[in-house]
């Protein structure tokens, strides 16, 4: 009798496994049938009741660990609560959250729930779909945005946007005031013919320099343009097709950038009126000088531009082609076209170009040509005048210059000043958007002792290895700068306050970690570091007083700390 019992029992068994399982294949086709991207089952208690194979790819686990799981473990902390709420509604509900995976990686998605009964109970179903990339992407077009607004309304020279019909599509507020207007909307949809002298003037204009726009090639020349009150101004113009392929795609407008000068040009027709009264003088100019002929043949240079190329006398010049100076063959090409028209039509040509010596090393100069032909158009077979400048130090020096205005010259990071306006400008985007920034202050443990002890030129080392050990630890994106001294600043983008200290441990933990001796010419070295993450309406300097002063409470209790 027992043994009948048992095997009762186990035909009931059976019975009710296979049963579990037909309703988990069930379960499984349901899944299938109603989405072919990541998706999860979840119940009335937030428990994942199922997932499809798309789900186990996306989120890193097996299909055991996702069904040990509650929906809250597959969102950031951050996200969770927001995430069950929109999930408890009856309606279908689409949203984007940050997810994450079993190892801890975090990434964005969107989201669409639903509830539907299944199999006599209430479950919720969720689509995810990962739109990381589409984030990034999203984010990069925002800062982009915020770069070029900033550069076209802060820059001290005109710019203007045209469409393919020549008609004004965008304007600063700096080219309305070269031209007297008082608002944009007074040239917006415009013709571009509104900043001539007249109809003739705009035509010209256009047939001087249109076959370089359809080629691609930049427009730089000087020009008479029409002031709101009818004078007439001189223009520095710059054009530049938006299209960087070639032939450019023109529908996509070109860009023109226009320097107001009036003043000098007006200077420059007074000068020139007296100069055309007077024989040229090669020899004793301060400046290299050639006269061009036909067909770019070097009729003549003084002594002055002979020294300049590399030659011994201006007789080595003369006779040969202009393309002796230049860097190719096809430079020399692209500049007879880039300049014929506009020596025809301009008075005065004016550009910074890199040409060869005798011996082949390269250089920069600063040319100006006119043509002798006082007419318009002028007759080039008469010749051209060129005087030009070596700008060789100039050009190396701009380049220094604006490194300097930037970086510590030390450490090579960014200073103080740069550090500020970096940050002022990411604070102004990420509270736009409502996205966190922390600040850490990290001060270098007993730095005056380096100093006194071993002197300034080990301190000196130890700052350039203390710089590049942060940098090792830190994100690109993050801003990191010198105030001075062995005081250095991190601004972290889209950083909660624990985060930052996290990362601001990890910083700690590699430099004792990777500390080097004094035999290696550095000390062994501490930092005491203050954290705040930036508050409503707080600008950068209060927020990083206030690190500050979590800094120094850092080093009253003892430096080789973190306060936050």
């Amino acid at each position: 009798m027992q043994e009948e019992n048992d095997l009762k029992q186990k035909v009931q068994r059976l019975m009710a496994e296979k049963a579990e399982l037909e309703k988990c294949k069930k379960r499984l086709r349901f899944i299938e049938s109603v989405a072919q991207e990541a998706l999860l089952l979840f119940n009335l208690e937030h428990e994942c009741i199922d997932v499809n194979g798309r789900t186990l790819e996306l989120f890193g686990c097996s299909r055991s660990e996702a069904l040990e799981s509650s929906a809250r473990d597959f969102f950031d902390l951050e996200f969770a609560g927001d995430a069950l709420n929109r999930m408890c509604g009856k309606s279908v509900v689409a949203f984007d959250a940050l997810m994450r995976r079993r190892d801890g990686v975090l990434f964005w998605a969107t989201l669409c729930s639903r509830r539907l009964e299944y199999e006599g109970q209430d479950v919720r179903v969720l689509t995810c779909r990962d739109i990381t990339l589409q984030k990034e992407l999203q984010n990069q077009t925002l800062i982009l945005n915020a770069e070029y607004e900033a550069i076209l309304q802060n820059s001290q020279v005109g710019i203007l946007f045209l469409s393919t019909e020549q008609k004004v599509q965008r304007v600063n507020r700096k080219l309305v005031d070269i031209f007297g207007y008082t608002t944009e909307e007074e040239l917006i949809g415009k013709s571009a013919e509104i900043l001539h002298l007249g109809w003739q003037e705009y035509a010209d204009f256009n047939a001087a320099h249109s076959a370089d726009l359809y080629a691609g090639l930049p427009i730089k020349v000087e020009y008479r343009l029409r002031h709101k009150s009818g004078r007439a101004i001189w223009m520095s113009v710059n054009g530049q097709v938006i299209d960087k392929h070639r032939p450019p795609n023109l529908e996509q407008g070109v860009v023109w950038i226009f320097e107001d000068i009036d003043e000098r040009k007006q200077t420059e027709e007074k000068l020139s009126q007296a100069y055309s009264e007077l024989e040229i003088i090669f020899n004793n100019a301060m400046l290299g000088i050639m006269l061009v002929g036909k067909g770019r043949i070097i009729r003549r240079v003084n002594q002055v531009f002979a020294n300049m190329f590399g030659y011994d006398s201006p007789e080595e010049l003369h006779g040969k082609s202009t393309a002796i100076v230049y860097l190719s063959p096809e430079q020399h090409e692209e500049c007879g076209m880039r300049f014929f028209r506009a020596l025809m039509t301009s008075t005065v040509l004016t550009t910074d170009y890199k040409l060869k010596r005798k011996d082949g090393s390269t250089f920069w100069v600063a040319a100006t040509g006119k043509a002798i032909d006082t007419q318009i158009p002028a007759d080039l077979d008469q010749g051209v005048i060129w005087s030009v400048m070596d700008i060789t130090k100039r050009k190396d020096a701009e380049i220094r210059l604006l490194e300097l205005s930037r970086c510590d010259s030390l450490t090579a990071i960014f200073n103080r000043r740069y550090f500020y306006e970096v940050a002022a400008l990411e604070l102004d985007i990420h509270r736009r958007y409502g996205r966190s920034i922390s600040l850490v202050l990290l001060d270098i443990d007993h730095f005056k002792d380096i100093n006194d002890t071993y002197g300034h030129a080990v301190g000196d080392k130890t700052l350039i290895f203390f710089a590049r050990m942060v940098q090792a630890v830190i994100r690109s994106t993050d801003i990191f700068g010198r105030l001075g001294g062995e005081e250095f600043a991190i601004c972290l983008l889209e950083v909660e306050l624990e985060q930052a200290v996290t990362i601001t441990e990890k910083i700690r933990t590699k430099l004792g970690n990777t500390l080097p001796s004094i035999d290696a010419g550095i000390p062994r070295i501490t930092f005491s570091a203050g954290v705040a993450t930036m508050e409503a309406e707080e600008d950068i300097e209060a927020a990083l007083n206030r690190a500050d002063k979590l800094m120094y409470t850092a080093k009253d209790k003892g430096r080789d700390r973190i306060e936050f």
